[in-house]
């Protein structure tokens, strides 16, 4: 029972995460970026910036709380990986790096949510990508990195369809509406990412 309720629960994690995005939009004009000019944005991890639109438990910068009560932790990351702290203290959910440019190294510029030409179709957060071996969380989501996976698994085994966090995923997209894909393996589907109609990674101007 407690296994079924956390899909909706994630969903309106992703909801109010969705609105602070866009607050934080609004003002600054695109969604948070790592490589924004000194003064253009906050800085630090994408979750830290949305300190000002959503509640955040002092001191946690990366989003999650010490006793793993935040917007950003997913029930099922708690579940999974109890004993991590970074599970309790860091956004098990990450953001789609192709319209907010989190990753340091590929020097993107920021996105905003006017570029975006079809916003029913762009994922803009998901349930994110534990790395087994690390211990943490990604902090983006990319068809590389898939939403609920499992990345650098050391227990072995192959990720389930069909599993919250282990195969399969909550994802709000731009317009705000949540879909639960259940085997988040499509998502890196050529047809999902090649700038054609189908594309849910990166459609924008």
């Amino acid at each position: 029972m407690r296994i079924a309720a956390e899909k909706p629960v994630c969903a309106s994690n992703l909801r109010q995460i969705h609105a602070a995005l866009n607050l934080f939009a609004a003002e600054y004009g695109a969604y948070p970026n790592y490589n924004s000019e000194p003064g253009e944005q906050p800085t630090g991890v994408w979750a830290k910036r949305l300190k000002e639109y959503v509640s955040l438990e002092d001191g946690f910068v990366y989003g999650g709380a010490e006793d793993g009560h935040s917007v950003f932790v997913c029930p099922a990351r708690l579940r999974q990986f109890s004993d991590k702290v970074a599970a309790r203290e860091a956004s098990s959910y990450g953001i789609n790096d192709s319209i907010a440019g989190v990753s340091t190294w590929n020097h993107t510029k920021p996105v905003s949510p006017m570029r975006i030409t079809q916003p029913a179709k762009t994922i803009l957060v998901a349930d994110g990508v534990w790395s087994e071996s690390g211990g943490y969380p990604f902090q983006e989501v990319q068809y590389v990195m898939l939403p609920g996976s499992i990345r650098d698994r050391t227990s072995g085994g192959s990720p389930t369809p069909g599993v919250h966090g282990d195969g399969a995923a909550n994802i709000i997209f731009v317009d705000g509406h949540v879909e639960w894909f259940n085997d988040s393996h499509q998502l890196s589907h050529i047809k999902y990412r090649n700038g054609g109609p189908e594309d849910l990674w990166t459609i924008h101007k």
